[in-house]
């Protein structure tokens, strides 16, 4: 049977690049390979892919562009989870419109069914005007910010457009059609 600690490397490892991803948010500091080499040592046995395997010269070298790179995996990811909220809130939301909810096989049929267009674009015609306005909902507010980080503007009939128009478009195909 494993030590216990074979098991905690990769989350402590996770816990440190998550800690240096706060940093860089804030300011575009990462932990240094001097500021990790205890973990890493103490865990090299379970070095996540890139690292593992590598002698610590290696590691050491490879550690400023592994960082940055995990970093920038991980906010697209993250970013990817925040554009699948919004489409789920354009689908099932209903704090924000009196429209009925509407089903991917509804919605994959946005621009061929005009039905299904109609009411993707009436969903999010009411979703980007929540959207501008989100009041106290939580759900809106954090779409908000999401979409302003991303570009594009709530506030301006331009922004309103152009959102409405991504909201509305069909959706990534996850393994659903």
């Amino acid at each position: 049977m494993k030590p216990i600690y074979t098991y905690c490397g990769p989350v402590v490892l996770g816990a440190l690049l998550y800690s240096s991803a706060l940093l860089a948010a804030q300011s575009a500091t990462f932990v240094t390979h001097d500021q990790a080499k205890t973990t890493l040592d103490t865990y090299s046995t379970s070095l996540p892919a890139g690292l593992s395997g590598l002698p610590n010269a290696a590691i050491q070298e490879k550690w400023p562009s592994w960082v940055k790179n995990r970093d920038a995996e991980v906010r697209a990811r993250l970013d990817q989870g925040q554009e699948d909220t919004l489409t789920n809130l354009l689908r099932y939301g209903v704090t924000y419109t009196k429209q009925p909810r509407i089903e991917w096989p509804l919605l994959y049929q946005y621009g061929k069914d005009p039905a299904a267009t109609a009411l993707a674009e009436k969903r999010a015609e009411d979703l980007v005007r929540g959207l501008a306005a989100p009041g106290n909902n939580d759900h809106l507010a954090t779409m908000r910010a999401f979409v302003i980080k991303k570009g594009y503007s709530p506030n301006t009939a331009d922004g309103r457009a152009v959102l409405k128009k991504q909201t509305a478009a069909e959706p990534p195909n996850h393994g659903r059609r």
